[in-house]
């Protein structure tokens, strides 16, 4: 199977936690590698700088975006946990994949965003795993 991308990986991500308990990364990665069914030969392909392996990688921007959307916490240095708002994102949506374009992650970077902004005003930010971009939508509301 292909690695997958990292914008493919949120659903699988915020599985991992949904029992309540901080998870270590190395425990999400397994589990992350077990829905793909991804061989020990693709986790261990490796970036072409040989940096490291493409899934750990790929892993981690999933990491990074799900927590800075406020879905997922940190309580301590490679541990993670589902936050209030992770677990309201899987309860009100429980067969979504939650990928950037379904609506359902938007809607949490636009919470995310629009916590940092000062009212009126909100944002939308849309990853753009093609071109590894954004696209930053800002509205100003009267």
């Amino acid at each position: 199977m292909t690695i997958p991308k990292y914008d493919e990986m949120y659903r699988a991500f915020l599985d991992c936690l949904t029992d309540g308990q901080p998870h270590k990364s190395k425990e999400v990665k397994d589990t992350i590698a077990e829905v793909f069914h991804l061989s020990d030969e693709e986790r261990a392909v490796l970036l072409p700088s040989g940096s490291g392996p493409v899934f750990d990688g790929r892993v981690g921007w999933t990491r990074t975006y799900l927590k800075k959307a406020g879905l997922i916490q940190s309580p301590s240095r490679g541990v993670f946990a589902l936050t209030p708002a992770g677990k309201q994102v899987l309860s009100e949506n429980p067969n979504a994949k939650t990928t950037a374009g379904d609506g359902i992650f938007s809607r949490s970077w636009l919470q995310m965003f629009s916590a940092r902004i000062n009212p009126p005003e909100a944002a939308l930010v849309f990853p753009q795993s093609a071109s590894g971009g954004f696209l930053l939508l800002v509205c100003h509301f009267p």
